[in-house]
């Protein structure tokens, strides 16, 4: 699940991941994401969230999904072009399984969505 306000944002994240493979649900703010977890049956394996959003930014989303489903965890990548320290910590503290900024590296990108979705792999494996 990628959630940006950003169209050429969601444009290249949904272009990115596709072409290696993954499905997108792209959503243009927290209020919609949030909206769409609560009704899913099937919880996203992977959350990008934008920290800069009008309205609910990334870190209001980030606090209400983790209430939302405290015995669940989903990872969650922040993708901001914020990349002061301030605004990392606060990602991480918040919540954020990993911090990306703007512009990201391909490979680099790739290789944070992997490592994130192989953490989810193996946390579902300890609870069966």
């Amino acid at each position: 699940m990628s959630v940006d306000d950003d169209m050429v944002n969601q444009n290249v994240i949904n272009t990115l991941l596709s072409s290696t493979g993954y499905e997108v649900i792209s959503f243009p703010g927290g209020p919609e994401a949030l909206a769409h977890i609560e009704r899913c049956s099937v919880l996203p394996d992977l959350v990008l969230l934008d920290c800069m959003m009008p309205g609910m930014d990334g870190y209001e989303v980030l606090q209400q999904l983790r209430g939302m489903l405290p015995h669940t965890h989903i990872p969650v990548i922040m993708v901001s072009a914020r990349s002061e320290e301030e605004n990392i910590v606060l990602g991480l503290e918040t919540g954020a399984d990993d911090y990306v900024t703007k512009p990201f590296r391909r490979a680099e990108f790739l290789a944070r969505v992997r490592g994130q979705l192989g953490v989810a792999e193996q946390e579902d494996l300890v609870w069966i």
